[in-house]
């Protein structure tokens, strides 16, 4: 979304154009996630020096960062798919070129669930940390990254269904079982750690 305003990937977004689609808002949905955890790494830092805070907060900042650049990777993800399927239909350069197009647009939102579950692990650590009147600034970064973690995952197992590579869809579907858990899991303890 590199010079794009919030309110010109909305309009894009709302037309009938392919892209951006799912993946680009998990990715966005991530970073707003890992923004937000860093907002109250920052307040509570502005108050007291924090070593450990302090390298967390770094760490989210990359980590938000990162999501934000997901989300040109996934219009790129998609549009290659879209491009490959112009082939001409019947043909093994269509089906070679379709079959790696969608294997990247699995890639991409499986990196972008995966990013947006460090960022949880991140507003752990930050949890214990968050001044009270700021906990559900935290709360609902907790909210929109496992949504991003749900979204991206959404759109991995989509395109899992029309790959042809058995064990590239096995190796996945396993990692999406394994990333859902820990998304819950990792959701469920910020929850519990956040101040009351």
């Amino acid at each position: 979304m590199d010079c794009m305003t919030i309110e010109g990937f909305v309009e894009q977004l709302a037309s009938a154009a392919p892209t951006p689609g799912g993946g680009s808002v998990s990715a966005l949905v991530a970073a707003l996630s890992g923004a937000l955890s860093c907002m109250v790494a920052n307040i509570t830092l502005s108050k007291t020096a924090d070593l450990e805070l302090a390298s967390w907060r770094s760490a989210l900042v990359e980590g938000y960062k990162g999501a934000l650049g997901d989300i040109q990777r996934d219009i790129e993800a998609y549009r290659d798919v879209v491009e490959a399927q112009k082939q001409p239909k019947g043909s093994e350069a269509r089906t070679t070129a379709v079959q790696g197009a969608l294997k990247k647009a699995a890639v991409v939102p499986l990196e972008i669930a995966g990013r947006a579950i460090s960022l949880l692990h991140l507003a752990l650590q930050v949890a214990p940390h968050a001044r009270s009147s700021y906990a559900s600034d935290l709360a609902v970064a907790n909210i929109l990254g496992l949504a991003a973690v749900r979204s991206a995952l959404l759109n991995v197992e989509t395109n899992l269904r029309y790959i042809k590579d058995d064990s590239f869809v096995q190796r996945f579907t396993q990692l999406v079982a394994e990333m859902k858990s820990d998304a819950e899991a990792t959701s469920a303890r910020i929850e519990k750690a956040l101040p009351r």
